[in-house]
Order: C-alpha cells, then structure tokens, then sequence
C-alpha cells in the first residue's frame, strides 16, 4: 500500500511541477515548438538605420541594387532636391554601372521567424493567421541589421511608385512586394 500511495504521490507532484513551470505543451509562440521563446527585435527604416550609423553608403549602393537591379546617384545634394522632384526624377539622378560583389543573400530559417513574428507584433497584434502567411524578401544582413521586404496576404501597400534618397543614394519605393524596405534589428537582452 506504501508504495501505491507513495507513486501516487510522485505523480502528483511531477504533474504539479509541470504546471507550475508552464510545461503545457502547448506552443504560444507560434514557434511550432513548445516551450522555446522566439528573440525579439525592431523596425526601422532605411533613412533611421543610416542615421545610426548601422548602414553605410556602399551598404545601401548593394540595397538598392538587390531590390531594383541598378544603383541611382543623385547629380545634385540631397538639400536642394526641390519638392515635388518625384515628379521628374531622371532630371536629379543617374544610373551608375554597379554589380554586386557578393553572393545572394541567404536568410536562416530561425531568423525568419523572429522577423515575422516581431513584424506580426508591431503591425498585427490580433493576428490570428500563421507564419506561411508571410513572406520574407530578404535583401542582406549589413552589421547586425537585416534588410527585407515582408509580404502577407493581409498587407495592402496601396500602389504607386517613388524615388527617396539618403545622401546621395536613389531608391524606388513602391506598393509591390520587393520595392518596401525594413531594416530588422534583435532587440538587446
């Protein structure tokens, strides 16, 4: 009889011990895995991430060729760019004969998620959906900051084309997935 409640009691305090150290076993973090926490991290823009000093003007040169296929410089400083200079940007820039010096980015799977779920986070805190809802364009890590385009089912960027520039580097930004930019960051722990 010892020994019957004696296993009993170790069960009880096993399942005890499970409940009390969040062992569910069910997966909160959407990580398909249970009990693992996904790094967090932050969005920039390319303009936050250049102020910083976590991109360089050869870093945003590959950007903008990896997102486009070409470099644009401007033939002019960025102060006296006129407003409304969108409306003819040949007359402010000019295509530079530029090609990459490095392999095609590869974006490891953990990153990815952490991207997503970080992305879901900040934009969609309600989101009910799954990761293969989301798509990561992933343009390069350049020191510590991951450049990507994030697409979803759920995303409408609304359409329309534009040039930006930062220093005297062109980009097109757009409302099609491969012409957004977000610069990833993981949060310090």
């Amino acid at each position: 009889m010892k020994k019957i409640l004696a296993g009993i009691l170790a069960c009880v305090l096993a399942l005890g011990m499970l409940c009390a150290c969040g062992g569910s076993g069910k997966d909160t973090n959407g990580d398909g895995e249970t009990g693992k926490r996904l790094p967090s991290g932050s969005f920039y823009t390319l303009k936050e991430a250049y102020a910083n000093g976590w991109l360089t003007r050869e870093d945003l040169m590959e950007i903008t060729y990896r997102g486009s296929g070409e470099v644009l410089l401007l033939t002019v400083p960025e102060s006296e760019l006129p407003n409304g200079w969108n409306g003819n940007p040949e007359a402010y820039f000019q295509k530079i004969d530029y090609t990459s010096p490095y392999p095609d980015p590869v974006l490891d799977k953990d990153t990815e998620k952490a991207i997503i779920h970080s992305y879901q986070a900040k934009y969609f805190s309600k989101y009910n959906g799954n990761d293969d809802d989301f798509t990561v364009v992933f343009y390069g890590e350049f020191h510590g900051s991951y450049v990507c385009d994030i697409c979803g089912k759920d995303i409408n960027r609304g359409g329309g084309v534009w040039y930006e520039a930062i220093g005297d580097v062109v980009y097109l930004v757009g409302g099609e997935p491969g012409q957004s930019f977000e610069v990833f960051r993981f949060d310090q722990e």
